[in-house]
């Protein structure tokens, strides 16, 4: 085993995601890769993955998300989390990442470096425009336009990050994802309609330059995004990661309500709070 190959830190919330976790994590044992660490939301996901996956380091984070939506678990637990292996690059890998060939070479090839699989350019003539004149379905940059009119900072990030699977090297970990759990919390809730953008931002303030070669990591990894669910289970069970039918616990979820301000926004966010509270959401701790 190469004692510095990075350290791939899996941060996930739900039952479905535990299920795609074990998924993504059999695609990297298929190449013999660790070393792996895991954090999930509650010990009944932690004892089913370490139950598909025996001998998996998993842990149950204590993080609270209060009115906050179920993606900003991450960085809240990321904020607080020490990885067991030190001294390491730290990869973060969402849960519905599948990978198709060996990481290391990719790994390698950015070693000490704020690394990305996607991301996506910005037009920064764009920061001119008000909230109000950007289409509610761009979360991402809303949540930028967002951030600087409440800070009143004037960055203009030429891109937003995906944090679905990224690299980070370990100086730069601990306050990177202080500054990413600090920024979500000053938004507030309300306004905060996708947690990467916050990331961006900070990583903008922080004067991390991302690097990003598409087909070269599209090569290793394949991020399923919302839409592409149905294609996650396809290969899933195709390659031989669902041997054991985990595909038949999944429960289909609706799509989540993104809101910008105003009545409707308070209305759902109570009801969201309510309907966390009703099924035990607060994260308990190991």
């Amino acid at each position: 085993m190469n004692d510095n190959k990075p350290v791939i830190i899996y941060c996930t919330t739900g039952m479905n995601s535990a299920i795609y976790t074990i998924w993504s994590i059999r695609s990297l044992k298929k190449f013999n890769y660790e070393p792996i660490e895991v954090i999930v939301s509650s010990e009944d996901e932690k004892l089913f993955i370490q139950e598909h996956l025996p001998g998996q380091k998993c842990y149950v984070s204590n993080a609270q998300l209060g009115s906050f939506r179920s993606f900003s678990f991450k960085a809240f637990t990321l904020s607080k989390y020490k990885p067991d292996h030190e001294g390491r690059d730290i990869v973060v890998c969402d849960a519905d990442v599948l990978f198709v060939a060996d990481p290391t070479p990719l790994f390698s090839r950015f070693a000490a470096r704020f690394w990305f699989h996607k991301l996506y350019p910005v037009d920064l003539a764009d920061y001119d425009l008000k909230p109000k004149d950007v289409s509610p379905s761009r979360w991402s940059f809303l949540t930028l336009l967002h951030y600087r009119e409440m800070t009143g900072h004037d960055d203009r990030p030429p891109w937003i990050l995906n944090s679905g699977l990224f690299m980070i090297k370990c100086e730069w970990y601990d306050d990177l994802m202080r500054q990413w759990a600090e920024g979500i919390q000053e938004l507030g809730p309300d306004l905060m309609l996708n947690d990467q953008s916050i990331l961006t931002m900070m990583a903008y303030k922080s004067k991390l330059e991302p690097v990003w070669e598409r087909e070269y990591g599209y090569s290793f990894a394949v991020h399923y995004l919302s839409t592409l669910k149905d294609r996650l289970i396809v290969e899933a069970e195709r390659n031989g990661f669902d041997h054991d039918n985990l595909r038949e616990m999944l429960v289909a979820s609706k799509p989540e309500v993104r809101w910008s301000g105003g009545l409707l926004s308070i209305c759902n966010r109570a009801l969201a709070k309510l309907r966390r509270m009703l099924t035990g959401a607060n994260l308990k701790e190991e």
